[in-house]
């Protein structure tokens, strides 16, 4: 396997396995104010974002 390979799989996981944490920390041990998402869209857009399963999940589940 080459190094690019091993690279984008290496990220893959890693992508994972942090949003698993983020998810659990934001949704089931209530630490978190905000996702590892919602920085990604406060970096872009300048805000949190509002749309998706958020309001369901918070609904459903809090």
């Amino acid at each position: 396997m080459d190094r690019f390979k091993a690279g984008v799989i290496a990220g893959l996981v890693g992508a994972l396995f942090m949003n698993i944490w983020s998810f659990t920390t934001y949704y089931i041990f209530k630490i978190n104010n905000l996702l590892y998402l919602d920085w990604a869209s406060i970096m872009i857009f300048r805000h949190k974002p509002n749309l998706g399963l958020r309001p369901y999940l918070n609904e459903h589940f809090n």
